[in-house]
């Protein structure tokens, strides 16, 4: 889980900057846990490969782990 400040750095951008992408979809909105706001590193992942066309937005919104053929 990232802060504010460690998701805005993460993805390269100012923590203004970023809030202005999560607000129009770019980025994922944050866990609220208390008082404390966080995002998942992963879906940030996702989302970036949703952004850049490496994964189809079908299978970037999958949550359900990979079945494994040979179980």
């Amino acid at each position: 889980m990232l802060s504010r400040d460690q998701a805005a750095r993460y993805v390269g951008v100012s923590p203004v900057q970023f809030d202005r992408e999560v607000s129009t979809g770019r980025w994922p909105t944050p866990e609220r846990r208390g008082s404390r706001v966080t995002w998942d590193r992963r879906l940030i992942d996702r989302a970036q490969d949703k952004n850049s066309g490496i994964v189809a937005s079908s299978e970037s919104s999958a949550h359900e782990p990979t079945v494994d053929p040979w179980a």
